[in-house]
């Protein structure tokens, strides 16, 4: 049923956030298809990442997050393969605005998270 699963992509994206919120990178990298890649663009080009790069981040951070919120805007699924784009203020801190989409695909009857583009405005 379409309302179970968009209950699981979005339970996936709140571990997400939780996990940063919490630092908790062990289960962190629970949520990753091995083959996920994150992509931004910085000084005009694209700039590609793995899920090691975030875990990195965490693993260093001390950031507060007393500030944080987010909003999960839209969750779309088609089969196997869904988008997520997430609203978010305070990220490590940063007092601005980002939003992220996310891509999940379902393996083995599990939501992971297989590919995300991320914007700070």
């Amino acid at each position: 049923m379409i309302v179970d699963e968009k209950n699981a992509v979005q339970e996936v994206i709140e571990q997400y956030v939780d996990c940063w919120v919490k630092n908790d990178y062990e289960r962190f990298i629970t949520l990753f298809d091995p083959a996920f890649v994150m992509m931004t663009v910085k000084d005009g080009k694209v700039a590609t990442f793995d899920a090691n790069y975030m875990v990195d981040i965490m693993k260093a951070g001390t950031s507060k997050w007393d500030k944080y919120s987010y909003n999960i805007s839209h969750i779309q699924i088609a089969g196997p393969v869904a988008t997520v784009e997430l609203d978010e203020f305070g990220f490590r801190d940063i007092e601005t605005l980002a939003t992220d989409f996310f891509h999940l695909s379902k393996v083995d009857g599990k939501w992971l998270i297989s590919a995300k583009t991320y914007a700070f405005l």
